[in-house]
């Protein structure tokens, strides 16, 4: 972003002959995500800014950082990973024995100690297709509006799904 930033500063000497080399390079910005605001002060004050605040496309929490301060940066290069925490899934492990019960559209009841004595209801909507060898459990996911951020990733729930006539306990 800095190489970026002298482009401009030295494009904008040729503005009065070739005002293509400026408009080129104030795009080359754009496509790092600099805002327009950052672009005319750099143009402006003909100084780099070693510094600068980059948006997101979309709102989210930051679930990991790639970079640090005074790393260098690739083109392409994923410098955050976000999440957006308005819908969720929540995973239950099902027994295999117990699979044969299991459909799809099947409603689970579930709690969550965070939140004691309230009881929240979904349905399945995948099962996974694998069996984990070790414990002899495959994955059932549900997915759930989750807008006012009740619900974290990694929270311990305890659900009862219920099958045709048959209910059964599951984690």
């Amino acid at each position: 972003m800095v190489n970026a930033q002298r482009e401009l500063i030295e494009a904008i000497k040729w503005l009065d002959t070739k005002p293509q080399l400026a408009e080129a390079a104030r795009n080359k910005l754009r496509y790092w995500k600099i805002d327009e605001a950052t672009i005319q002060n750099v143009e402006s004050s003909g100084k780099v800014q070693t510094s600068i605040t980059l948006f997101a496309d979309k709102s989210g929490i930051v679930s990991q950082r790639h970079i640090a301060v005074g790393d260098y940066v690739r083109e392409g290069q994923v410098l955050f990973d976000l999440m957006d925490l308005s819908r969720i899934w929540v995973l239950f492990d099902a027994y295999e024995e117990d699979l044969g019960k299991i459909r799809i559209g099947d409603k689970i009841s579930f709690t969550v100690p965070a939140n004691p004595g309230k009881t929240y209801q979904t349905i399945i909507s995948f099962i996974d297709p694998v069996i984990d060898p070790q414990t002899r459990i495959a994955t059932l996911r549900a997915e759930l509006a989750n807008p006012s951020g009740l619900f974290k990733p990694e929270m311990f729930v305890r659900g009862t799904l219920t099958s045709g006539k048959h209910k059964n306990q599951i984690n």
